[in-house]
């Protein structure tokens, strides 16, 4: 956990992470809290959220989303009783600074602690680990944007440039990401192991070359897809040819 102070000397590495039943806890039942266990649940986390007074819209969270999302309420004094370490991620959302320090102090006390990402600007630079982007998602794509929080207006307003300016080709990057995923899913279940390993690695060399990215500066999502199954083509022949051979 971070102990600088000064705003300039925060500077967070950007990283994708897999949230599929990880748990987290949320300190306080606003709508910072809403927002962002909306997000978490689209990935599949699990939700604790620690509020005596949750707002209507997180209680109807909770019981919409009953068997993933838990509403305990209870006082801030209730973290002595959580096992803390069980959480990959806790979010010191309380409206009382108070109530956000008790939960960052008793993160810091864990050897197998989660990380902690704090809504008032005083807790996040003293002590913050992490802080979610402003986001725009389409299926497997992703665009982000973040400003260390330096300046929240200005993330938001460059999300709102990149999504008004490539409207009309994220439609498109979604649906070839997709169709690439499934051929990827679709591989012969007998290729497993080290041979399935070389198989992705393979592909992901070739999708980051100069073929499937010419096709889609051009926009011809059409021929990127077809390279993307020819090359998964002449790497299956070539492994029927080895094993042939054998």
């Amino acid at each position: 956990m971070s102990g600088s102070h000064s705003i300039k000397e925060r500077n967070f590495y950007p990283i994708n992470l897999d949230m599929k039943e990880r748990r987290v806890l949320f300190l306080g039942g606003g709508k910072e809290t809403l927002k962002e266990a909306h997000k978490l649940l689209e990935f599949g986390a699990r939700v604790d959220i620690l509020s005596q007074r949750p707002s209507r819209e997180v209680e109807e969270l909770a019981t919409t989303h009953s068997h993933r999302v838990r509403l305990i309420k209870q006082s801030v004094d209730c973290l002595e009783s959580l096992d803390l370490e069980e959480y990959c991620l806790a979010f010191a959302y309380s409206k009382f600074e108070e109530a956000n320090e008790k939960l960052i102090r008793s993160c810091a006390s864990k050897n197998g602690r989660p990380l902690v990402s704090a809504s008032t600007l005083s807790s996040f630079y003293r002590c913050g680990d992490f802080l979610p982007p402003v986001t725009l998602r389409r299926g497997h794509l992703k665009v982000s944007v973040s400003t260390d929080r330096v300046s929240p207006a200005l993330e938001q307003v460059l999300m709102n440039r990149i999504e008004a300016e490539i409207q009309s080709e994220l439609d498109n990057y979604s649906l070839f990401l997709e169709s690439a995923a499934e051929m990827l899913d679709g591989l012969p279940t007998p290729l497993k192991d080290s041979k399935r390993l070389h198989l992705l690695n393979s592909l992901a060399r070739y999708c980051a070359g100069d073929d499937i990215r010419s096709a889609l500066r051009r926009n011809n999502f059409s021929e990127a897809d077809q390279l993307l199954k020819a090359h998964i083509k002449q790497i299956l022949e070539a492994e029927d040819a080895e094993a042939a051979s054998l």
